[in-house]
């Protein structure tokens, strides 16, 4: 099996807030659980997009296109 690539991707627990967090996919679903488990909370995962790579400021837009759901709502964050 192939070992998976590191990214970085923004975990976002309702009632917690957001962190970014270094590993795979797997690895970053892991943490997504744990983090919503542990806050007793709604735990989303996306990947970093490119400014927030460079800057290491999350986006708080919970509409943000890196995230895969349909059924995203109204923003008024002006990059939706």
């Amino acid at each position: 099996m192939a070992k998976q690539k590191k990214q970085t991707w923004v975990i976002s627990v309702g009632g917690y807030g957001s962190l970014m967090f270094e590993g795979n996919e797997e690895e970053a679903e892991e943490m997504r659980k744990h983090k919503a488990n542990w806050e007793q909370g709604v735990g989303r995962k996306r990947l970093a997009d490119e400014d927030e790579l460079q800057t290491g400021v999350i986006k708080q837009c919970k509409n943000h296109p890196n995230y895969t759901n349909k059924d995203r709502y109204y923003c008024k964050c002006g990059e939706c």
